[in-house]
């Protein structure tokens, strides 16, 4: 919290957002900071009083309750095999706990980025946590900056 706001941290608001989605997915147990989930862009002195603006940026908030909930309601993502697949510029990883799987890809940086799907994983029928769309998977994705997809079956 002294270092900086997740907001500064992780290059704005969509970064921030990537990187909850990470650690949020990819194993153990999701933590918050104060103020994380209002978008709070200024660092919190811990020995005073703060009001957080819970309605700064409500869009905002509501992706962060959308991770959470997608945590919340799919059990893979607390307790199930993991594989990653990832580059120097997205993370990439897949879970597993038969019969239930998921695949989460999230780009880290902030312009657009061309990943390869793993090769035993194309074509899969899979779902989009995020817009609960059906999907086979491609063989290549563009993903925008700090663009992330989740994709569950």
């Amino acid at each position: 919290a002294y270092n900086g706001t997740h907001i500064e941290i992780y290059g704005g608001r969509e970064g921030s957002l990537a990187a909850l989605t990470i650690t949020t997915l990819m194993g153990g147990a999701p933590m918050l900071y104060a103020s994380q989930e209002c978008a709070q862009s200024t660092a919190l002195d811990f020995m005073k009083y703060f009001d957080y603006d819970w309605a700064k940026d409500l869009d905002y908030t509501a992706k962060v309750k959308q991770i959470m909930a997608i945590r919340k309601d799919n059990k893979i993502f607390s307790k199930s095999r993991i594989q990653d697949f990832s580059g120097s510029h997205y993370v990439m990883f897949y879970r597993l706990d038969y019969p239930d799987e998921a695949l989460v890809l999230v780009n880290v940086r902030n312009s657009e980025q061309l990943v390869t799907i793993p090769a035993a994983h194309v074509g899969k029928a899979m779902t989009d946590a995020l817009t609960n769309e059906s999907i086979n998977l491609p063989e290549e994705i563009t993903l925008g900056a700090y663009e992330c997809k989740i994709w569950i079956k």
